[in-house]
């Protein structure tokens, strides 16, 4: 199916969308699925994800539906992470990056409080993401993680909520966001290589009038990545403040203005300037 795929759309990324569960072709593997009934499904992890036309793999966790233990789930979801990416690291065909692509915690409609969901839901997050956030630290091929899912209304009279919905006032709501700004530091964490093609943009903030900016300096990717002949004593300080976790660097304008993701919550305000006149 995925070589039929690929010859008729040459230009997507293909994947398979599957738990993840190990089977018959890695008998060393199957000890860290969730229970033994796994490998009867008719899943392969390492075997699937290195055919050639699969692009990056995918891993799921539902410990409720998979019967897992309240206590034992911490531990269980840290194996499967750390597991996987070292199947993925290590394919026949090379290594191929790994989306954490599903996960949550069911809770029933009278377990929808604050408490309760402190309680049961918050720890399954905050342990899901040390375990992500520790593969990312080692430089393991994770390519991200999506959790299921954000409580938003989608037809009329639909519970948007359900068992596994998280609104935007739930305590989980934190959690998430802590995440996603632990990523965005990463993500922005070093410029592109100056032969790239890119830029080296960063955030500009006029103190007097409170204009939020964006400039481009590639002196700075040349500083950071040691070509010392394209630098200067600005690039240089840049550099030095990435290396340091004091600042964040994105690859285009549009990525560096962009609200909630980019150098500001709020996004630019005005149109770039040099940031030579800022500093």
């Amino acid at each position: 199916m995925s070589t039929h795929v690929r010859s008729l759309d040459p230009n997507h990324l293909i994947t398979i969308g599957s738990e993840g569960f190990y089977g018959d072709s890695t008998p060393e593997l199957m000890q860290y699925n969730p229970q033994q009934w796994a490998r009867e499904l008719g899943q392969d992890f390492v075997m699937n994800t290195n055919l050639p036309n699969i692009d990056f793999a995918t891993v799921h966790a539902w410990p409720d539906n998979w019967m897992l233990p309240q206590d034992k789930i911490p531990a269980f979801l840290d194996r499967w992470v750390q597991s996987h990416m070292a199947a993925g690291a290590k394919l026949s065909v090379g290594s191929k990056p790994v989306m954490f692509e599903e996960f949550g915690k069911k809770l029933d409609a009278n377990q929808q409080t604050e408490s309760l969901i402190q309680q049961l839901r918050d720890p399954i997050y905050q342990s899901t993401y040390a375990s992500v956030e520790k593969a990312i630290d080692a430089g393991q091929p994770i390519a991200g993680s999506m959790f299921w899912k954000l409580a938003i209304p989608v037809f009329d009279g639909q519970d948007a909520r359900g068992p596994y919905g998280v609104e935007n006032d739930d305590p989980t709501m934190q959690i998430i966001q802590d995440h996603a700004e632990y990523l965005k530091r990463k993500m922005n964490s070093q410029p592109p290589r100056p032969e790239c093609g890119l830029g080296a943009w960063f955030g500009t903030l006029d103190q007097q009038t409170g204009e939020r900016n964006c400039a481009n300096v590639p002196a700075a990717a040349a500083a950071y990545h040691n070509s010392a002949a394209n630098t200067d004593a600005i690039g240089t300080k840049l550099a030095e403040d990435l290396k340091a976790g004091r600042a964040l660097v994105f690859p285009t304008k549009a990525a560096c203005c962009k609200a909630g993701t980019g150098a500001f919550a709020e996004g630019c305000s005005v149109p770039s300037k040099k940031l030579r006149r800022a500093l």
